[in-house]
């Protein structure tokens, strides 16, 4: 059988290799990492940083040990997350502990998960406290989002290009975001 869709064709692919196991071999290459690596560094750098870092050794190391189950577009994205993050001029393992098994300590956001659960579990509590509770969501979000929202944008410089790619929403989500808040960021970056 031949489909004469590409949709149709990648769905009966999918669906028909199921049975064989198979591995890319992309993924079992870690020497071609480091050229990657500054591949993806070359090509995002300037547009989400501003600039170009540097890779420390150790950070080189460490994304070389990584098994990379997403293969080389999860290593891209992880490089593009690091350039919007990263404070300084060097990249380090600790701007790639996001990764989880790098080689440094484990990755913050576990530890500041729990504190941010444990902080929106008493706002909750509180709203419920009230004589006649309404609007629990709405209220608890609009907790939650003003700050996410003005810290990201401080970060970015007022980018709204750049928090959009941190926040993971679509540019013009977040301006709805920000004109339903009523915030105004300092640079109308894009």
């Amino acid at each position: 059988m031949r489909p004469s869709r590409p949709v149709a064709f990648a769905k009966t692919c999918s669906t028909g290799c199921a049975w064989f196991p198979f591995t890319c071999p992309r993924c079992e290459r870690r020497e071609d990492i480091p050229a990657l690596v500054e591949h993806f560094l070359d090509r995002y750098a300037e547009s989400l940083a501003g600039r170009r870092p540097l890779l420390s050794a150790a950070a080189q190391a460490a994304l070389a040990r990584h098994d990379w189950p997403g293969n080389v577009r999860e290593l891209e994205n992880a490089i593009k997350r690091a350039l919007v993050l990263a404070q300084g001029d060097v990249l380090g393992p600790d701007d790639f502990a996001f990764l989880g098994a790098t080689g440094s300590s484990p990755a913050p956001a576990a530890e500041s998960g729990t504190r941010l659960e444990t902080l929106v579990v008493r706002e909750v509590e509180a709203l419920l406290a009230a004589p006649e509770p309404r609007d629990l969501f709405r209220e608890t979000l609009a907790r939650v989002e003003r700050p996410l929202l003005e810290t990201v944008l401080a970060r970015t410089g007022g980018n709204q290009l750049r928090a959009a790619a941190l926040l993971g929403i679509n540019r013009n989500t977040l301006r709805k975001k920000l004109t339903e808040l009523g915030i105004e960021p300092q640079n109308r970056g894009e």
